[in-house]
């Protein structure tokens, strides 16, 4: 969307990932475990700023300072979050249906020819079938998870 965008990110556990690295993660209390998480979409961020600040001949902030968070511990917030992240330009009004907004995950999921980032196989174990996963975010977003996010 224009004005935000939303990430739905899984991390690997934090043993196998220090392990990958070659990191001792004894060395690593939850405070530092975030911030070393963290980096990668900080830098993205940064990355992006400088380059549209440097086409655009503009300088200075282009994000708010922070990026909010929410550790997903259970299933059902998973997928409402989930289908919120994917019913978000409709309830925004940039578009009527799902499936028009281009720079959604949504068509990943369904178009298995297209390469995709998107973890197809973790998502789509909650689902029987694309047409339960069509029928899923057909379902009206809860109020209620908005207020609690």
């Amino acid at each position: 969307m224009p004005n935000h965008f939303h990430f739905l990110v899984a991390f690997k556990d934090k043993v196998e990932v220090f392990k990958n690295l070659k990191l001792e993660n004894s060395n690593f209390d939850d405070s530092k475990t975030h911030q070393f998480l963290m980096k990668p979409v900080s830098n993205l961020l940064n990355s992006y700023a400088k380059a549209y600040n440097k086409m655009y001949g503009r300088r200075g902030s282009l994000f708010i300072d922070y990026v909010k968070r929410i550790r997903i511990e259970d299933e059902n917030y998973l997928l409402n979050t989930f289908r919120y992240i994917h019913q978000n330009p409709v309830n925004h009004g940039f578009v009527k249906e799902i499936e028009d907004w281009k720079y959604s995950s949504y068509s990943g999921y369904l178009n298995l020819e297209k390469f995709s980032l998107v973890n197809r196989n973790f998502m789509m174990t909650f689902f029987d079938s694309q047409k339960n996963f069509i029928e899923f975010h057909k379902i009206e977003f809860n109020s209620e998870f908005n207020q609690t996010r």
